[in-house]
């Protein structure tokens, strides 16, 4: 009986099952009825599982030959088995092919030729299917159009049929298959159930934090304390790296593999996996107990050695470089090689564990080049690129001193000692080295000495793995009439962060010029101003002054086709600004942003309190503190709720009610409660009325700047905002310090005489507009220009001309000007004029 109930919910009994012909010689039907009698007509086999055998056969006859009509038999050979093939005859009778009849009878044919010729179940209910013979796609069966090709046959276990009523099991932990130098091969066993494929996830075994990973990468023997960081970073970057479980694709049930490729050499990594039928999915594998790592190999090729300007001397160089990686282990030390630039040959002129070599007693005015390597436990690694450089023909300045112009050298540089794993600072002259800051390194003044400290660890890390080569580069065609919506669209379209490291490139639509970095810092500026303006809808400037605060309800800027933006278009553009600014920050850019203090803190996940709200709303804190002051029952018919502004897009204009707590709108505020009115009301402002902005820019941000890395390095407001705009001033006597001259003039020369004069005279916002002119930005770096201002003089152009700017280059071209008051007129059109200008 309940083997009749089971065949019966399984839709046997509706089956078409033809009788055997004599033909078959050895097929013979036999018909066994349940112990009631009731399944006559079903063939089983005596002995065995009469239950799996039934079950098998539902299978077979719906999931192989996809419920067309068969005859199920049974045959004889060293064993019996139930045999199950289609019913050509029964086909014919009920005419089910006539639609394969109109396209022919080949069409027919093949469509057969998906059915395997013959199934058969044993007594314990395992499937074997005989092989297809399968035509090529696009030739004919028989017309000579290609080979047909023989699949091989396969086996169903029983066990496999019986467990496919329920979700799978969970699989076994994947193991190691294979591994390479920057892949992993995983497998795992079968799971029963008909599975017909697997997810694959993986995971990062992430490292310890900056002050255990030295003691850690001694102990294993893994990494070094370079690579180890990237436990923090590996999913921010160009290789694969997960810090949370991450889905790597889905795997046929044949296969029961997967490659791992594009990994970290030396990172560890976690799987696991699992199953799923046609019920549904199973529950993941444990993970691999221990984790899996790739082979190690020798070190990558370093970055080309740098040095900084004022460490190359008449007889000096100090060499610098970024660590590579490591590829699993350790690195050991470095060989620099190099020399003159046109040598036959080249000597090896440093070896040793430090990331920098002072290299001295070299000839003056004399081109050098050089290139690093580095080697660990598997080998010395591939060579860099060269750096070459140029010794100074006679020294400059002296530190302290200064030449004709007031410049300050100093003697001191920054590096990365290996012995003690921290930064330390290096005398170029003396080779003194020291831990902490001399007084000596910043000059006479220098108000952002910590600031320059913090942003050295920043970008250190930042910047370890960014993309290098003219080939790196993210461009944009932008339509200045359509800056912001072409911006958006361009920039938001890019989703792989690979290809939101390359550094930015901009081609203006119908203006001539060539981006070699003038354009780039073009581009940054103005979108800057335009997403900040409170025209585009987005913010809302407070007060008098220049502090920008979010503007609550935000409409958002007009659409180009004028309609109104949802609210998830509004999300998407302050998503667009965050990663604006983590873009301007990643590609060191300056851009124009002065956002309030309390906005500051939210984006950085700080605390607001009261004093913060006092920028942003002042009078509600007045009317607030006035509550907390004096008696207000009967004076004051307040509810813990507010009024705002409907949603950007909604149908009906109207105001719409916020509860502060729960059914708010019908609690008054009385004396006993009134406190805690305030604190909610302080809460709502600061934080709850633009909580989903603030969450989007933040998105955005942090897709560009890894939020474990801000916070490690714990900047203060002020420097994050040093860190958008540079200094907060310009100091145009810094600027004539550090410059350099051309076309055979120099700071004694009329015409240059005339321009410091003119420079230093101007108003703060008119100094801007110049050094927007000359450098495509109106903000001075921390560090100064990079490259130097450049002031040249061209007796070649019209005495009368404009003068012209290679933005790239921070160089300011002046015609020969006959008096200083045509060069001042001259230079205020210019400026005055500078959108669209010619850059280079």
């Amino acid at each position: 009986m309940v083997l009749r109930r089971l065949t019966r919910a399984l839709g046997l009994g509706a089956r078409k099952v033809g009788a055997p012909e004599d033909a078959r010689g050895s097929l013979v039907l036999e018909s066994q009825d349940d112990d009631d009698g009731d399944d006559s007509g079903l063939v089983v086999l005596a002995g065995g599982d009469r239950v799996r055998q039934k079950v098998s056969v539902h299978h077979v006859t719906n999931n192989i030959y996809y419920s067309a009509p068969v005859r199920v038999s049974k045959i004889s050979d060293d064993k019996e088995y139930i045999w199950i093939e289609l019913d050509e005859k029964a086909i014919d009778a009920q005419k089910l092919h006539e639609e394969y009849q109109a396209q022919g009878e080949d069409d027919w044919e093949k469509h057969k030729q998906m059915f395997p010729p013959g199934v058969s179940v044993d007594n314990v209910g395992n499937i074997f299917v005989a092989a297809v013979l399968s035509t090529p796609k696009g030739s004919a069966a028989g017309a000579g159009g290609g080979t047909p090709s023989l699949n091989k046959p396969r086996r169903i276990s029983g066990d496999d049929v019986m467990a496919s009523f329920k979700a799978p099991e969970r699989p076994a932990a994947p193991e190691l298959k294979h591994k390479t130098a920057e892949s992993i091969e995983i497998t795992w066993p079968h799971v029963l159930g008909l599975v017909d494929y697997y997810e694959v996830q993986y995971l990062t075994a992430r490292r310890h934090c900056d002050k255990c990973l030295q003691a850690q990468a001694e102990a294993r023997g893994l990494c070094c304390d370079t690579c180890a960081s990237l436990g923090h970073q590996e999913g921010s970057t160009a290789k694969r790296g997960a810090t949370s479980w991450e889905t790597l694709g889905n795997v046929s049930a044949d296969h029961r593999h997967y490659t791992l490729e594009n990994v970290y050499c030396g990172l560890p990594y976690h799987f696991r996996v699992r199953a799923h039928n046609t019920v549904d999915w199973g529950p993941f594998s444990e993970p691999n107990q221990d984790p899996i790592e790739t082979l190690p190999e020798p070190p990558s090729a370093p970055e080309a050695p740098k040095a900084q300007r004022t460490m190359v001397r008449t007889d000096r160089i100090l060499l610098q470089w970024v660590p590579p990686r490591c590829n699993g282990r350790p690195v050991l030390g470095y060989e620099v090689v190099g020399g003159q630039l046109n040598a036959e040959t080249v000597d090896t002129v440093y070896q040793g564990a430090d990331t920098h070599v002072l290299l001295k007693d070299l000839a003056k005015g004399t081109q050098l080049h050089f290139k690093v390597r580095a080697r660990n436990e598997m080998g010395m690694g591939p060579f860099g690129e060269y750096g070459t450089f140029r010794t100074l023909a006679q020294d400059q300045a002296q530190e302290g001193k200064g030449n004709v112009v007031g410049e300050f050298v100093p003697d001191w540089a920054q590096v990365f000692d290996s012995a003690s794993q921290q930064e330390a600072f290096i005398n170029v002259l003396t080779e003194k080295l020291v831990f902490e800051r001399p007084a000596a390194m910043d000059g006479p003044v220098d108000p952002v000495v910590e600031f320059k400290k913090k942003r050295f660890r920043f970008n250190r890390e930042l910047l370890r793995d960014a993309p290098k080569g003219a080939a790196q580069v993210l461009r944009f065609n932008i339509d200045r009439e359509n800056l912001l919506w072409d911006s958006f669209h361009q920039f938001m379209s890019v989703s792989d962060y690979a290809q939101l490291r390359k550094r930015i490139k901009v081609d203006y639509v119908g203006q001539e010029g060539i981006d070699a970095g003038g354009l780039s810092k073009d581009w940054f500026l103005e979108i800057s101003r335009v997403i900040f303006s409170p025209k585009t809808g987005l913010f809302t400037r407070l007060g008098e002054g220049n502090a920008l605060d979010i503007r609550v309800s935000a409409p958002g800027p007009a659409r180009p086709d004028e309609s109104q933006n949802t609210v998830d278009q509004v999300d998407q553009l302050f998503h667009f600004v965050g990663r604006f600014l983590g873009k301007a920050i990643y590609d060191r850019q300056l851009v124009d942003v002065q956002l309030s203090k309390t906005l500051f803190k939210q984006l950085f996940g700080k605390p607001v309190d009261v004093e913060d709200l006092r920028e942003t709303d002042p009078t509600l804190v007045k009317s607030l503190e006035w509550m907390l002051e004096n008696d207000i029952d009967g004076i004051l018919f307040e509810e813990f709720c507010v009024t705002a502004d409907p949603p950007p897009g909604s149908a009906s204009q109207e105001k719409v009610i916020i509860d502060l707590v729960s059914g708010g709108r019908n609690i008054e505020v009385s004396n006993e409660n009134k406190a805690e009115y305030v604190d909610k009301m302080i809460q709502w402002r600061a934080v709850e009325s633009c909580k989903r902005q603030i969450e989007a820019i933040q998105y955005g941000l942090y897709e560009m700047i890894p939020f474990e890395l801000l916070s490690s390095i714990d900047f203060e407001l002020n420097e994050l905002e040093m860190l958008w705009n540079g200094l907060p001033f310009i100091d145009v006597q810094q600027i004539r310090n550090t410059c350099r001259y051309q076309g055979g003039i120099d700071t004694n020369s009329p015409i240059a005489h005339w321009f410091w004069k003119f420079f230093k005279c101007l108003e703060t916002d008119d100094q801007a507009k110049l050094l927007r002119f000359a450098t495509g930005t109106s903000k001075v770096p921390v560090d100064g220009m990079e490259p130097p201002f450049n002031l040249t003089y061209n007796d070649q152009l019209d005495p009368e001309a404009l003068p012209k700017a290679h933005t790239c280059f921070n160089q300011l071209v002046l015609p020969p000007y006959a008096t200083e008051d045509m060069m001042a007129d001259k230079l205020r059109f210019a400026m005055d004029n500078a959108d669209g200008f010619l850059l280079g």
